[in-house]
């Protein structure tokens, strides 16, 4: 897709706006298919803060008033979830009952939303117990295989969302974010010679943000 941008742009805004096409788009997109749902006084969840997640959050914070809650493995990234708007973090790991603490921020009625940016590690079953009853998961992150019981999804009648990816007006929305300061993208930047470096960063979680190959 060709999208017009201002003359005045800068590379570095060019840089930084690459990944609005693939990560970008993508939050956006998942986003959008439940902005109605995301009233005033709503808790979602963000679980996994990556390149998806550290986007989300911000496009989360500017289109609602709800309270956000970010899960990851990563102390690091949910620093990067601080820094953009996220009001509660949880470090998922063995050490952290992040189903307690999620009911304690939630006075026990569990988050609205959650989105699985992870869709593995058992992410998304952790998904369904941390949203509330006919609350929503939308499941963006791919890779695992899930199980639940349908007796517990049909009596707390929990609905699951799958989203791909975005539209071109969808695209358009989200540049304009971006161009209106709405919204920032980390990107740690590599030059061709170092493609395999950036993806074995990426393949280990180093990554904050997003990696962008800068020819």
């Amino acid at each position: 897709a060709v999208v017009s941008l201002p003359k005045s742009i800068k590379n570095d805004d060019l840089i930084n706006m690459a990944p609005l096409a693939d990560a970008g788009i993508t939050a956006y997109h998942a986003i959008k298919k439940v902005y109605p749902l995301i009233i005033p006084d709503s808790t979602v969840i963000v679980f996994g803060v990556g390149g998806l997640g550290h986007i989300a959050i911000q496009i989360i914070k500017s289109m609602t008033a709800a309270k956000i809650i970010a899960i990851d493995i990563s102390q690091e990234k949910l620093e990067l979830a601080k820094k953009y708007g996220a009001d509660f973090t949880l470090l998922f790991s063995n050490n952290h009952d992040i189903i307690k603490e999620c009911m304690k921020f939630t006075h026990n009625n569990g988050a609205n939303i959650v989105f699985d940016f992870v869709g593995e590690n058992n992410s998304t079953e952790y998904s369904l117990k941390l949203v509330k009853k006919q609350g929503t998961v939308v499941v963006v992150g791919y890779g695992g295989i899930f199980k639940e019981s349908t007796f517990d999804l049909i009596i707390r009648e929990i609905n699951i969302i799958g989203s791909l990816t975005g539209t071109y007006s969808e695209f358009t929305e989200l540049i304009q974010m971006y161009l209106d300061g709405k919204i920032k993208v980390e990107t740690q930047r590599f030059n061709l010679r170092e493609a395999a470096k950036a993806d074995e960063l990426l393949k280990n979680g180093k990554i904050q943000g997003r990696a962008v190959l800068v020819p």
